[in-house]
């Protein structure tokens, strides 16, 4: 199965299906918040939806990027939380580019935030990214102002490495933060 579902004590991470269209449409649609700090589009509308989901098929068959749902099956059965995904998976730096090879990304609905859901999630993805696909690095950014994404970076043992501005990409205005870590900063446990 692409991707393996991941899971620790508290989370558990399966691939995004079709009985998450309408809670991933309800979140993205409730307010501009989740669109403030990701790349997802505002307003999010039916068409955004759509494309996400005809790109998973593309996405399982070549291995080049894997999307999870997030859940917490003591408190929600398998309801989606949040999503988490990794992408350009083996990909190449590209010069001028706000994308990154092996990149994750997440975002969690607003009742499941506080809970450090997403730092066990992004742990997990680095971990399958690093330990099982063997990656060198994993990297990830934030936006500048974004303080909360910020903690669960560095809670997961991410390191800094500097900020992108915006008007030095050919593919993104915004400032961004970047991060790295390897498998020595997150050990097999």
């Amino acid at each position: 199965m692409w991707p393996p579902v991941q899971s620790d004590d508290v989370v558990r991470l399966r691939p995004i299906d079709e009985r998450d269209r309408e809670p991933v449409f309800a979140a993205l649609t409730a307010s501009d918040e989740i669109s403030r700090w990701t790349r997802i589009p505002w307003p999010y509308e039916r068409a955004h939806l759509d494309q996400f989901f005809s790109l998973q098929t593309s996405w399982r068959a070549g291995r080049s990027d894997a999307v999870f749902a997030i859940t917490a099956p003591d408190e929600s059965g398998d309801a989606l939380l949040g999503c988490i995904g990794a992408h350009r998976i083996g990909g190449v730096d590209r010069a001028r580019s706000s994308f990154l090879p092996d990149e994750p990304g997440y975002w969690l609905a607003p009742a499941a935030r506080g809970r450090g859901l997403a730092t066990r999630s992004l742990r997990l993805v680095a971990s399958w990214l690093l330990h099982d696909l063997g990656r060198s690095q994993v990297n990830i950014q934030t936006k500048v102002d974004n303080a909360a994404s910020r903690r669960v970076i560095e809670a997961v043992g991410f390191r800094y490495v500097g900020t992108v501005l915006g008007a030095d990409l050919d593919d993104d205005d915004t400032d961004h933060d970047r991060f790295v870590l390897t498998p020595t900063d997150l050990p097999l446990r």
